[in-house]
């Protein structure tokens, strides 16, 4: 038996969410958040802990070069 949290059904619609990356706002745990209906500290709190215990690998930007005018 393992003393490592599993993600609950919160944590598991915050990772579908963020699936397909962060909504491309200035405020983007505040969008999710609307979204889902928490509060945005708990979002990144929830991300936080889905870090730390493993469910998730990273958070990152993924940049298209076609998009950032680099192409």
């Amino acid at each position: 038996m393992t003393d490592t949290p599993t993600p609950d059904a919160d944590d598991r619609r915050l990772i579908v969410a963020t699936q397909g990356g962060l909504p491309l706002v200035p405020r983007p745990y505040h969008a999710l958040a609307d979204q889902l209906g928490l509060a945005a500290e708990e979002v990144m709190a929830r991300l936080r802990r889905l870090l730390e215990i493993g469910a998730i690998r990273r958070i990152g930007a993924t940049m298209l070069p076609t998009i950032a005018g680099m192409a």
